[in-house]
């Protein structure tokens, strides 16, 4: 997952159960990321969050790099869509990311 400029989405593909993307940051950071899921995607082609999947810390190193891999405690309901945040040490929490259909 990394941000994608001033738009502030974390970038790169959910896959329906499991997780593994970088995140980038500026210098080693502690990210608070979640994940939901909702019934459809806003027209725009990025998500909302209807219910919440999952939440977990993600640590960046020195670089602001992070590769992580999460699995979901419950599979997503065929046909609902995936969505993520990350938020930042200071609170600052990204606009949600594109959505992928769920398994």
């Amino acid at each position: 997952m990394s941000w994608k400029g001033s738009e502030r989405r974390p970038e790169g593909a959910l896959a329906c159960c499991s997780n593994s993307k970088t995140s980038s940051a500026h210098g080693p950071a502690a990210f608070t990321i979640q994940v939901f899921s909702n019934l459809a995607c806003n027209p725009s082609g990025y998500g909302e969050g209807k219910w919440l999947l999952a939440s977990f810390i993600l640590k960046t190193n020195g670089q602001g790099n992070a590769a992580f891999t999460h699995t979901l405690a419950k599979p997503v309901p065929a046909g609902r869509i995936i969505t993520a945040t990350a938020t930042d040490p200071k609170g600052d929490t990204s606009q949600f990311s594109r959505c992928i259909k769920g398994a």
